[in-house]
């Protein structure tokens, strides 16, 4: 799949490419079916696979870890430009067929297929998939079978019928992608979750473009082979990756983002040969083009008396008097009055005061021009999102497109984000967090390199409260009550708007079921609530689910025996996942991490506890954790705390990871067993 850039900083490709295109021979543009036509890519046929099953055993044994393993996958993409009417816009075709056999038929991932679209059906050209199950029966689907969900229908899935263990499954689809900005760049993936015997990747550009590939981590770029290819009357260059017995990307828990840890080639047009563009100069017409949103202010005079006027308004009216309260009158001010509205761009600062909608750069300055009223020394800063990988200053992918300001606040500097209502003073969400940025000097490009390491509020909160209620027959009644703050709350509340916002029907019941802490057979989630509690500008956000579970408890004539199944685990954010003899990657926690569980255990008095607990505690370099027990007639409280520092370890450190997870405590209490 192509990852298109965003449009922000597009205008800059097509003000350049416009002038250059128009006359210039050697780079044919085709309309959008011309193209498709042309185009020598076609589905591959559904040859016979079912040869392959002589071999699914041998691949088990070889991957026993892993959920499929891939055979096959080659992933082509070709770009061109073609114009309609006075527009530029890119255009790119995308084929990609893979083979692979099917060791966990649970794995969502292999045992369906999901393709997401910018435009929906429309998008997708061809479609055909065909599964061979261990009896060497063939089943076949077509662009028919499948159901178009999400978002104005734009994500076409197909659930594979009877998948078990040892089955193979190919796939071939054609998709389209159109840019109307005229942008092409983006990013194709070296590896994957599973790993791969054989991959080809090929990019393909019209032979007049220059593309700059970015570098990876390591400084180095990805390797690949170039040659030339026609399609239709246009001559392309294409950039070849071969790759064989890929190994598998592991995402796992507290990890570097995966963009930083898998191999991949991100891609952009970096000119024409006959004439350089937006790309040559690397990141800085990115932050150029942000900083020219707010680069008018300096000439703007009556903007200027106006923001002064109105901020001397709002700071009297609410009795401020000292400047730190000034200062945060300013700050939520903007916070809880304006808003990021894409379809605007550059409102002046009496629009953006009056009407409250804005981009998010003008958004920043006004509050900007606030404080320098207010005499604060601000900073302008964009700060690279992690989500993005690595940084390459020769790169320009919209990694540094993030604005934000620095300035001194209780007597600590801090950077504060105005467009986002949902960040208190000082918040960063954890993706910008001890990451590059930019500071720019007025409003100009010329400026100096930092890391952002302030943040009023760095550590997230979670706390737990499981009321664990046992019946004489030995039916387990369990009611979770889950609570967030600080850096883990945005995560929480992001994720239930948008299982809120998704037409999928079952998006808000997937979204409480994550909580269930016992994953165990079929478990009906009753009562769910999502509560969002606010205190000035800093907010928590509870989730409270309820259920029952009827095979924990054996009872015996004499005793009662109680499987606590992983519910007595400090975190069960990630318990089930760690493995710390098959630690793949390192660890990177991004924030302190403080999580306090409570569990409470009612039981029919009758009964009376055999088991013996044993508080215990725990700690090393990455944190702490301990457990306390309390034992009364016909309930136990256990009480457990867990601290996780925030830092960067390397994968070898994972048993001491895990140590503080599980804490040895929840181990150590598998089981609770009463006599009667």
């Amino acid at each position: 799949m192509v990852v298109t850039m965003t449009r922000m900083s597009a205008y800059i490709f097509v003000c350049g490419l416009m002038a250059i295109l128009v006359g210039t021979t050697g780079c044919r543009v085709y309309t959008e079916r011309d193209h498709a036509k042309q185009s020598q890519t076609s589905l591959p046929d559904l040859d016979s696979i079912s040869h392959l099953a002589d071999s699914v055993e041998v691949y088990a044994e070889q991957f026993p870890h892993s959920p499929a393993y891939i055979l096959n996958l080659n992933h082509r993409v070709e770009n061109t430009m073609y114009f309609f009417g006075r527009s530029i816009h890119a255009y790119s075709l995308t084929t990609l067929d893979k083979t692979y056999v099917v060791f966990d038929p649970d794995d969502e991932e292999f045992s369906t297929f999901t393709l997401e679209l910018e435009s929906g059906p429309e998008n997708l050209e061809g479609f055909h998939a065909q599964v061979v199950d261990p009896d060497g029966n063939v089943k076949t689907y077509t662009r028919d079978n499948l159901q178009w969900v999400g978002r104005d229908n734009a994500t076409a899935k197909l659930a594979f019928d009877n998948i078990v263990e040892g089955c193979i499954v190919q796939i071939a689809y054609n998709s389209f992608d159109i840019t109307p900005e005229g942008l092409i760049a983006g990013f194709v993936p070296l590896q994957y979750s599973v790993p791969v015997r054989d991959l080809s990747v090929s990019v393909c550009l019209p032979m007049e473009f220059m593309v700059n590939f970015k570098e990876m981590r390591s400084g180095e770029k990805p390797e690949f082979v170039t040659s030339t290819t026609m399609v239709g009357l246009s001559e392309l260059q294409e950039y070849r990756f071969k790759r064989h017995n890929v190994s598998a990307i592991h995402k796992e828990p507290y990890s570097p983002y995966l963009l930083n840890l898998a191999e991949h080639a991100s891609y952009q047009v970096a000119g024409m040969r006959s004439r350089a563009f937006y790309g040559a100069g690397g990141f800085a017409p990115d932050v150029s083009d942000a900083l020219q949103a707010v680069a008018r202010r300096e000439g703007d005079r009556l903007g200027a008396r106006f923001i002064r006027r109105f901020t001397d308004e709002i700071v009297e009216q609410a009795g401020a008097e000292t400047k730190e309260e000034k200062v945060e009158v300013v700050v939520n001010w903007v916070l809880e009055n304006t808003e990021v509205n894409p379809s605007i761009d550059r409102p002046t600062y009496r629009e953006l005061v009056e009407d409250g909608q804005g981009d998010k750069w003008t958004i920043t300055d006004l509050l900007r021009a606030m404080l320098d009223h207010l005499r604060v020394e601000t900073e302008y800063v964009f700060i690279h999102d992690g989500r993005f990988g690595h940084f390459d200053r020769k790169f320009m992918d919209g990694s540094m497109r993030t604005p934000a300001l620095r300035f001194e606040y209780k007597g600590e500097d801090i950077v504060c984000m105005p467009y986002l209502p949902q960040l208190p003073i000082g918040m960063l969400p954890p993706q910008f967090m001890y990451e590059p940025a930019y500071c720019a000097e007025g409003y100009n490009p010329r400026g100096r390199f930092d890391t952002i390491t302030e943040g009023a509020a760095r550590v997230s909160v979670m706390s737990e409260e499981f009321n664990i209620v046992i019946s004489e027959e030995g039916v387990v009644s369990v009611e979770e009550i889950t609570t967030y703050s600080g850096t883990g709350a945005l995560a929480v509340k992001e994720g239930y708007d948008d299982a809120k916002e998704s037409k999928e029907e079952d998006a808000l019941e997937e979204f409480f079921d994550s909580f269930v802490t016992y994953d165990e057979g079929n478990i009906e989630v009753e009562n769910p609530r999502f509560e969002l509690t606010e205190d000035g500008r800093n907010y928590s956000v509870t989730v409270s689910v309820e259920y029952s579970i009827d095979n924990l408890v054996t009872v015996l004539p004499d005793e009662v025996v109680f499987q606590t199944g992983g519910l007595l685990a400090p975190n069960t954010d990630y318990s089930e996942e760690l493995k710390p003899d098959e630690r793949n990657n390192p660890i990177h926690i991004r924030v302190d991490e403080s999580n306090a569980k409570t569990v409470n255990i009612s039981y029919p008095k009758s009964w009376k506890l055999y088991s013996k607990l044993d508080g215990t505690r725990t700690q090393n370099d990455l944190g702490s954790a301990h457990i306390v027990f309390e034992t009364g007639n016909g309930n136990v409280t256990i009480k457990q705390e867990q601290l996780l520092k925030r830092g960067q370890w390397t994968k070898e450190r994972a048993r001491e990871l895990y140590a503080l997870i599980e804490a040895d405590a929840g181990a150590k209490v598998p089981t609770l067993v009463f006599t009667k």
